[in-house]
């Protein structure tokens, strides 16, 4: 074997280096998500334990920065409440020994982000470090999210408190409070290793371009994504807009910028009103999404055990404050109605049709002008493909925004409910998809068709010119 050979045996990738290499990288990018999401929540605890004169164990302030970063991924609560007894109970005609298990699911939203915009770095880093083609990228980067998920999982374990329910006669018991366990392993993992991924892909971004196929995802892709975080920000906007103008209704206190909301928060003092502000910043991205979805025409709603719903955010059924009145009144002598049903919206509110219009316009223009469109029918096509991955990361979103709540009873035989909050992600699919399609087409067409290139005509051959000096006439007669 000459040297040539062998330096070219050498450059070949090993056999099944694709699932071998980059795991050191790997880890050590997921230990920088790791250190920053855990710093995150540790921080948002201390603001707690501040805001508390310190009062209380600091070591349950330590895990409650481990349920913050629960929170970031979505990740479950779970109270175990067992052996509750008590008169009050009793009079209710509950058993002796009742067992209950609630499971709450929320996520702060903007921690979410934060973690998300963190494994994309992350998996950038791999795939650059690593080198390759577009698949090794992908799947180069997609294993920062392993290590992410085990280490997650193990520094969620400790996270338990144990309480006494003791309220005197009326309710005692024992209560613990953990984290799912299932939950801290398989949503971390998804968390990171999606965002990972596809920030692996853009590390290859020339290489997918080549093709015409990969271009046009990766313009609709960018296009649909730009919808989204337009349109959040457009309903955002809107809500804090609303709330200057409306000081007197619920919509004042949705965004930590109204006067009243300020007197609010500020009233028990500087450290407390600077943590329930900090606190609702981490929650706005889910207001965004849950008026994101009704600008577009659907409604929040609350959801009982699959049968029982009603409507609370929607241009038919609106929460005015004397709604809101009526239905805590309902609900202090007896099951409460729907006191929003026939309200519908001020006609100021309908301009929030324009955030998610907006965003499928601008989304469009993005996604044709990223895909060098080269015709009317291609810009369209690369817009309504924007509106497409609009949908699914709305049904994402809207997911990901809402509260969950599941209840197990004990009490001589198994009682399952669950109660929710929020829109449903098939139902704001369908609509982002609608708007998206129909919005993005029309700013692919508002974007234009980049102009085809000149093609230069070719010259008419003709006889070849002359070549040497011109020919000399004959003098005239008589010179």
């Amino acid at each position: 074997m000459n040297p040539e050979q062998g330096l070219s045996l050498a450059t070949q990738p090993r056999k099944g280096s694709l699932l071998r290499d980059a795991w050191g990288t790997a880890v050590k990018e997921a230990a920088k998500i790791l250190v920053w999401a855990l710093l995150l929540g540790e921080l948002l605890s201390f603001g707690l334990f501040v805001a508390a004169d310190g009062r209380g164990d600091p070591l349950d302030y330590v895990k409650g920065g481990g349920v913050y970063f629960a929170t970031f991924h979505r990740v479950a609560i779970v109270a175990d409440l067992s052996g509750l007894g008590g008169e009050a109970l009793r009079m209710a005609g509950a058993p002796s020994g009742l067992n209950l298990k609630y499971e709450l699911s929320f996520g702060l939203l903007l921690g979410t982000v934060f973690v998300l915009w963190l494994a994309y770095r992350a998996g950038r880093k791999v795939a650059e470090r690593v080198g390759g083609g577009s698949l090794a990228a992908v799947v180069h980067a997609a294993k920062v999210s392993l290590p992410y998920a085990v280490a997650s999982f193990l520094l969620m374990l400790p996270v338990r408190f144990d309480v006494g329910a003791d309220l005197g006669p009326a309710v005692t018991g024992e209560a613990t409070f953990s984290v799912s366990r299932f939950g801290s392993f398989v949503l971390p993992l998804l968390v990171a290793g999606i965002p990972a991924a596809f920030g692996g892909l853009l590390t290859k971004r020339g290489e997918v371009q080549q093709h015409p196929l990969g271009r046009r995802a990766l313009a609709s892709a960018a296009g649909g994504l730009w919808m989204l975080v337009l349109g959040a920000a457009f309903s955002l906007f809107g809500l804090v807009v609303a709330g200057w103008v409306q000081p007197g209704e619920p919509v004042a206190y949705l965004a930590p910028t109204t006067p009243g909301y300020l007197r609010e928060v500020f009233a028990e003092g500087p450290v407390e009103g600077f943590q329930a502000i900090v606190n609702h910043v981490f929650v706005l991205p889910n207001e965004s999404v849950l008026v994101l979805v009704p600008a577009m025409g659907g409604c929040d709603k609350v959801d009982v055990a699959g049968f029982i719903s009603f409507k609370i955010l929607c241009y038919g059924n609106f929460p005015y404050e004397d709604a809101l009145e009526s239905l805590a009144s309902q609900t202090a002598v007896g099951p409460p109605g729907n006191p929003f049903e026939g309200n519908t919206a001020p006609a100021g509110y309908f301009l929030f049709l324009l955030a998610p219009a907006l965003a499928a316009l601008l989304g469009g223009r993005l996604a044709a002008r990223r895909g060098e469109a080269g015709s009317p029918a291609e810009a369209v096509a690369l817009g309504a493909g924007g509106g497409v991955v609009f949908a699914l990361l709305t049904g994402v979103a809207a997911a990901m925004s809402g509260l969950s709540v599941g209840v197990a009873a004990e009490i001589g035989f198994a009682l399952d409910l669950s109660a929710s909050f929020g829109t449903p992600a098939a139902t704001a699919g369908v609509l982002a998809l609608a708007w998206g399609v129909i919005g993005g087409g029309i700013g692919g067409v508002l974007a234009g068709a980049r102009a085809a290139p000149v093609s230069q005509v070719p010259p008419v051959p003709g006889p070849p010119a002359p070549s040497g000096p011109p020919p000399q006439l004959p003098p005239p007669p008589g010179a």
